[in-house]
């Protein structure tokens, strides 16, 4: 994303299983005498619940009326996803249990940050993720594919459930703030 002659630009990137990207381009108009508060956070900083609760606190306590915020993975997530391929790359039959360490992790945060229909929405979808995944490293174990596109299909898993995260804290710290 970028700004060229006032226009925001933004570039969307879809991947597909054979790793050809497609990018399609849009341009949007900033608000002239609007400023935005850009806030990215990741790895130890939306490591665990209490960090990320802190990350929360940081924008809702930024006085923006206009924020954009970016949230990539828990701390160690990213290298638990390459070593669930691995594994399965090399049939290494400990890609289950290993998968289930994720889902315990994502599982416990959750529950330590969200309540309610919120929380049962979240896991139901993660499950939902999880076993997605175990079908996609089936897929892997069985045909033993070494290819960038099984990571590429894998490491946008683990984005979509930390922006879930922060999202759902952030939202449940404005509901009780406000």
């Amino acid at each position: 994303m970028r700004v060229v002659n006032g226009n925001l630009v933004c570039a969307f990137l879809y991947f597909r299983a054979d790793v050809s990207v497609d990018v399609a381009v849009e341009e949007k108009r900033l608000p002239k005498g609007e400023t935005w508060s850009v806030h990215k956070f990741g790895g130890t900083c939306v490591g665990n619940s209490s960090r990320i609760k802190n990350v929360a606190d940081i924008i809702i306590n930024d006085d923006s009326r206009r924020k954009f915020v970016v949230v990539s993975a828990m701390s160690k997530v990213t290298d638990m996803m390459y070593d669930l391929i691995y594994k399965a790359q090399s049939r290494d039959e400990s890609y289950v249990s290993a998968l289930d360490v994720v889902l315990e992790k994502h599982s416990s945060t959750a529950h330590d940050l969200i309540a309610g229909e919120d929380l049962a929405a979240f896991l139901s979808q993660l499950h939902q993720d999880i076993s997605d995944l175990k079908a996609m490293l089936q897929a892997i174990y069985i045909g033993n594919p070494y290819s960038l596109s099984v990571s590429a299909l894998l490491l946008p898993f683990e984005l979509k459930t930390h922006a879930t995260y922060f999202i759902s804290c952030s939202w449940s710290c404005y509901r009780i703030l406000y």
